[in-house]
């Protein structure tokens, strides 16, 4: 949930293909971060169109909620339809991370338990996703984690790297990227919906 202590305002994106609640929100030592809580009606199609819209002239972004989208590569043990497909290509187009749990988030009795509350990040890099059994609903609480940003890191020598073999056998150490906890879709919508924090409006077409 995000605190009324942190800075952020509202965003109005009028889109055709998703239901959205949506904020910009002011990090103190990173860059601003667009945070959307979207929905797509299973029933109304994806305008890939509508999918840029979302992304356009903003450098972070994050996008989760139920979008309804099933497709092997987050979602294997359930059929694929069109707007998983869509959203796949779109990421494969664009470049922009896809994240998905590895356990499924939504659980029908008259179905199978499928993955269908999923993210999309532009200029983050989400480390881990989780589902999350803490609801009294057929879906799960999505939790992510983010990376630190890193901005300007030191430039690269390339001289140094000459003198390096590919074929070499030097095992390499490993590291351990600390994590960030941002939220959950269904959280994030609740806090959104919520928020008495509406003087400054900014509104995409």
């Amino acid at each position: 949930m995000i605190k009324r202590s942190i800075p952020h305002h509202q965003i109005i994106i009028n889109n055709n293909s998703f239901e959205n609640t949506a904020i910009k929100l002011n990090r103190q030592n990173d860059p601003p971060v667009t945070i959307v809580s979207a929905y797509h009606p299973p029933r109304k199609p994806i305008v890939v169109e509508d999918l840029h819209q979302i992304f356009r002239n903003q450098g972070h972004v994050l996008v989760a909620g139920d979008l309804n989208a099933k497709q092997a590569s987050w979602s294997p043990l359930t059929q694929q339809n069109t707007p998983g497909n869509i959203i796949r290509r779109f990421c494969d187009s664009t470049g922009y991370y896809l994240n998905a749990p590895s356990e499924p988030t939504c659980f029908r009795r008259s179905y199978r338990s499928t993955t269908i509350d999923i993210a999309i990040c532009k200029g983050m890099t989400v480390t881990d996703c989780s589902s999350i059994s803490e609801l009294s609903s057929d879906h799960n609480l999505v939790l992510l984690r983010e990376a630190p940003f890193q901005e300007n890191p030191e430039p690269c020598d390339d001289d140094a790297f000459d003198h390096v073999k590919e074929e070499s056998t030097t095992p390499q150490p490993q590291f351990q990227t600390p994590h960030r906890t941002l939220t959950s879709p269904q959280k994030l919508w609740k806090s959104c919906s919520s928020s008495q924090t509406k003087k400054h409006l900014e509104r995409w077409h």
